[in-house]
C-alpha cells in the first residue's frame, strides 16, 4: 500500500500518458502509423495487382506478336510450296498449270487475306520480244507496263484468281527503282522479301498494302552469289492489303489489345481510331514494339483495350483499403475510450485523493474501488475487440464456403489473418495494463520466501536446464512482501529470457546483498546487452527494444518491475552496454514497516550467513 495520498495517485497519471482525458502526441504517433501502414498495405495490394495485370498484358502482346509472324510463315510456306512446284515442272509454269496449281493450294482457305498468287517472269531486255510473243498466243492483248529503259523486267506473267486482279497482268514490278532493290537483294539471297508500303493496283479503297515474294531458280537453289543470279527466273508474290490479311491473322474478337501497325512514318494499320472497336481511351497499359519482318521494320503500339481492362479488373486493393480504415476507425474508437476512461479514473482518483486528506482511514478502500473500475473498464474495453475477432472468423468462414472463395486472392486470407492477429495483440495489451495498474497487490505479511526455491521453481517454469539460473548470495529466505520480490525477480529472469540470442548458452545470475537496511539484488544476463541511450526508456510503459524477428512484447514487465520496487520505496537501475550482456538490479526493504527486522529461516537474521 503506497505510504502517502501522493504516491497512490501515482499509478492512476502514469496511465494518462498525459492530461487526463486528451489524446496525446503518442496517441497520434500510433493513429498515423495505423493509417502509414494501411496506405502501404493498399499501395501493395495495388503494385500486385498491377504487377499482375501487366503480366497478362505482356502475354496478349507476345499471343499477338506470334500469331503475326506464324501468320506470315504460313503464307510464306505457300510461296515456297509454288516456287517447288515450279521446280518440279522444270524451271517454268503454263498458264493452265499455274491456275490448277494455285487452285488446288486454295489460296482463300490456306492463305486469307491475299489478293491472290502471282507468277512473275524475269525478262532480260534481250529476251523481251520473244517473251511477249509467247504471252499473246495465251492473250492477245497483253503489254506490259509501265514502258522503262532498265536492262531488265520483272513482269506479272500469270495471277489467280484473275477476275479481281486481271489489271495487274503485264506489271512491270521492277518499273520503280526502290522496289527493284529489293527484288535484287531477294534475288541474290534467295530469301523472301517483304516490299514497302505500297497500294495495289487492283485495290480500288486504295489502302495500304504490301507484297511478299519469294524468288525461284532453273536449276533449284544454287550455293554462290553469282550461281543465284544466273539461275534466277523469276518471283512469285502474294500482294495483300494490310486490313484483309490483319483481319485473316488476328481476330479481333478474340484479342484483349488494339494494336496499331506502322511502317516507316506510314500508318499500315489502325486499331486506335476514336470507332475502333472495344477501345479503351484511358488504357491500363500501352507498349511499343518493334518487329523484323521480311527485310521491314514494323512498329507495333500495343494497347489494353475494354475487354482486357473487364476481364482483369480486381477490388482486391479496395477490400485491403476498407478494412484498414475499418480498423483505423476501431484503433481511435479505442483510444477515446481509453482516453475517457483515463479521465474518469483521474477524476475519480482526484475526489478520493482529496477525501484521503480529510480520512485516511478510507484509503485502502477508495484504492480498491479506483482498481476496480480499472478492471471493469479494460473488461468493457474487450467486448468491442471481440466482436471483431468474431466478425473476422465469420468472414473467414463464409468466404471458405463460398464458391467464390476458392477463386479470391490469397491476400484477402492474409489480410484476414492480419485483422485476427491485431485484434490479439490489442486484447493482449489490455491485459498488460491492467495487470500494469494491479501491479504490488498482494499481502505484504507473506510467508518468508526460500531464495533456492524461487531459482528451481524458474528454472522449471521457463523451461531452463539446471544451473543456467545460478544464485550468488548467503541470504536464503526474504520476508518482506516475498509476493512481489518473486514478481520482480521472475520479470526481470523473463525479460532476459526473452532477448536471448547468440551461440552462446544462456546464463543468469542472481545475486542478493545487504546493504544497511535494504537488499541489493541483481540479475545479470550473457545476451546481447542493451544501448546506454536507451536504459531509461526500457522501464517506460509500452517501450520495447524488440527487433523484427524478436518475440512479440507488450513493453509493460520491465515498468510493472519499477511499479513495484517503487512502491516499496526502492530503485532500479541498469548497467549494459551492446554485446556486453545486461545486469538489472534494485533495492527491497529488509524490515517491514513499524516492525524489527525480518528473519530468515525464523532464526537468523535476513543478513545472516548460510551454514
Amino acid at each position: 500500500m503506497p505510504n502517502s495520498p501522493a504516491t497512490a495517485h501515482r499509478p492512476v497519471t502514469a496511465l494518462a500518458q498525459g492530461p487526463a482525458g486528451r489524446v496525446t502526441w503518442i496517441h497520434g504517433a500510433l493513429i498515423s502509423l495505423s493509417l502509414l501502414m494501411t496506405a502501404l498495405a493498399y499501395k501493395h495490394s495495388v503494385d500486385q495487382v498491377t504487377n499482375r495485370n501487366f503480366a497478362r498484358f505482356e502475354t496478349e502482346r507476345d499471343q499477338l506478336m506470334a500469331l503475326l509472324v506464324q501468320g506470315m510463315q504460313t503464307y510464306e510456306d505457300g510461296l515456297r510450296a509454288a516456287a517447288a512446284a515450279i521446280q518440279s515442272h522444270g524451271g517454268a509454269m503454263t498458264r493452265d498449270q499455274w491456275h490448277d496449281f494455285v487452285t488446288n493450294l486454295g489460296i482463300r482457305e490456306r492463305l486469307p487475306g491475299v489478293n491472290g498468287l502471282a507468277y512473275i517472269d524475269y525478262v532480260p531486255e534481250a529476251r523481251r520480244a520473244a517473251y511477249l510473243t509467247a504471252r499473246r498466243l495465251e492473250r492477245p492483248e497483253f503489254a506490259i507496263y509501265p514502258e522503262t529503259e532498265h536492262p531488265f523486267s520483272l513482269v506479272v506473267s500469270f495471277i489467280e484468281p484473275l477476275a479481281p486482279n486481271q489489271v495487274a497482268l503485264g506489271l512491270d514490278i521492277a518499273a520503280k527503282p526502290e522496289r527493284r532493290l529489293g527484288l535484287i537483294a531477294a534475288r541474290d539471297t534467295g530469301a523472301a522479301t517483304l516490299s514497302y508500303p505500297l497500294t495495289l493496283v487492283q485495290d480500288t479503297e486504295r489502302s495500304p498494302g504490301f507484297v511478299l515474294q519469294v524468288p525461284f531458280y532453273a536449276t533449284g537453289m544454287p550455293a554462290t552469289r553469282a550461281g543465284l543470279e544466273a539461275a534466277f527466273s523469276g518471283i512469285i508474290a502474294a500482294p495483300f492489303v494490310f486490313k484483309n490479311i490483319m483481319e485473316g491473322l488476328l481476330a479481333h474478337d478474340q484479342r484483349a489489345v488494339n494494336v496499331q501497325i506502322s511502317d516507316g512514318e506510314q500508318v499500315v494499320f489502325d486499331e486506335l481510331t476514336a470507332d475502333a472497336e472495344s477501345l479503351d481511351p484511358a488504357p491500363l497499359f500501352a507498349q511499343r514494339v518493334v518487329l523484323q519482318m521480311y527485310g521491314r521494320e514494323w512498329v507495333l503500339d500495343v494497347r489494353s483495350n475494354l475487354k482486357f481492362r473487364a476481364a482483369n479488373g480486381s477490388q482486391q486493393p479496395l477490400i485491403v483499403l476498407a478494412a484498414g480504415l475499418i480498423i483505423e476507425a476501431l484503433i481511435i474508437a479505442l483510444i477515446v475510450m481509453l482516453a475517457r476512461a483515463n479521465a474518469r479514473a483521474v477524476a475519480y482518483a482526484d475526489r478520493i485523493t482529496k477525501d484521503l486528506k480529510d480520512n485516511s482511514r478510507t484509503l485502502k478502500f477508495r484504492n480498491s474501488q479506483i482498481e476496480q473500475f480499472a478492471y471493469v473498464a479494460s473488461h468493457d474495453l474487450k467486448t468491442p475487440i471481440r466482436g471483431i475477432s468474431a466478425l473476422t472468423e465469420m468472414i473467414r468462414e463464409d468466404l471458405t464456403e463460398s464458391p467464390k472463395g476458392a477463386r479470391l486472392d490469397p491476400l484477402v486470407f492474409e489480410n484476414l489473418d492480419r485483422i485476427t492477429e491485431r485484434t490479439e495483440r490489442m486484447d493482449a495489451l489490455i491485459h498488460s495494463i491492467l495487470e500494469f495498474s494491479r501491479a504490488g497487490e498482494g499481502t505484504h505479511e507473506a510467508p518468508p520466501l526460500s531464495m533456492a526455491a524461487l531459482v528451481e521453481d524458474m528454472t522449471t517454469d521457463f523451461g531452463l536446464l539446471p544451473g543456467q539460473i545460478r544464485l550468488v548470495s548467503d541470504i536464503k529466505m526474504v520476508a518482506v512482501d516475498g509476493y512481489n520480490f518473486q514478481r520482480v525477480v521472475e520479470n526481470l529472469v523473463g525479460n532476459a529470457i526473452k532477448y536471448h540470442k547468440g551461440k552462446d548458452p544462456l546464463e543468469i545470475h542472481l545475486t542478493l546483498r545487504q546493504e544497511r537496511r535494504r537488499l541489493s539484488v541483481e540479475v545479470a544476463d550473457n545476451g546481447p546487452g542493451i544501448d546506454p541511450k536507451y536504459h531509461e526508456r526500457v522501464f517506460e510503459v509500452f517501450q520495447t527494444l524488440r527487433a523484427a524477428d524478436a518475440p512479440q512484447s507488450s513493453g509493460i514487465g520491465l515498468a510493472i518491475v519499477r511499479k513495484i520496487v517503487e512502491m516499496h520505496g526502492g530503485r532500479t537501475w541498469l548497467v549494459s552496454s551492446e554485446g556486453a550482456g545486461a545486469t538489472f538490479g534494485f533495492d527491497w526493504p529488509v524490515e517491514s514497516a513499524g516492525k524489527r527486522p525480518a528473519a530468515a529461516n525464523g532464526t537468523e537474521p535476513l543478513s545472516g550467513r548460510a551454514a
